[in-house]
């Protein structure tokens, strides 16, 4: 069963936050991903250890300083099985382009076979950003053509 960790800010994505603080920005999330590795310094790292797919972003709800973001993600392009370890939020730096934002990893992965030998399987993750000026996110949600109850 999964086991995600706390979401570590990377330096880099340290250095985006206190741009996106002082110059009054809007926090530019451009995509999430999905690894089957596992970053050997969180802080450091500047992209994931063993990057699979990115995610379909689902939901994004803002409310006070926190800004909820609903992803997930499932085998149906999987050729072979994987431990799903991480996942990386990126952004757009405005000096520095795309970079690896924040990064978490699971200690107990789940095991996700290829498509071709089991049934679809999917996985939903909610990840939250807090800071002074999370009501002003930007992100272009994924263009999925289903929905859950719960998210209704």
């Amino acid at each position: 069963m999964a086991n995600w960790q706390k979401v570590t800010l990377t330096d880099k994505g340290a250095a985006l936050l206190a741009k996106i603080t002082a110059r009054n920005l809007a926090f530019p999330l451009t995509r999430i991903a999905f690894g089957s590795g596992r970053p050997s310094n969180l802080n450091t790292a500047t992209a994931l250890a063993a990057q699979i797919d990115n995610a379909e972003i689902i939901s994004k709800i803002q409310k006070d300083n926190t800004c909820t973001i609903t992803f997930r993600f499932n085998n149906t392009k999987f050729t072979k099985a994987y431990d799903i370890c991480e996942f990386g939020i990126f952004a757009t730096d405005p000096d520095d382009g795309e970079i690896l934002f924040a990064v978490s990893t699971d200690s107990n992965p789940d095991h996700i076979n290829a498509a071709s030998t089991s049934t679809v399987v999917t996985k939903t993750i909610v990840a939250g950003i807090g800071y002074n000026n999370s009501n002003n996110v930007t992100v272009t949600l994924s263009n999925v053509s289903w929905i859950t109850r719960s998210e209704e």
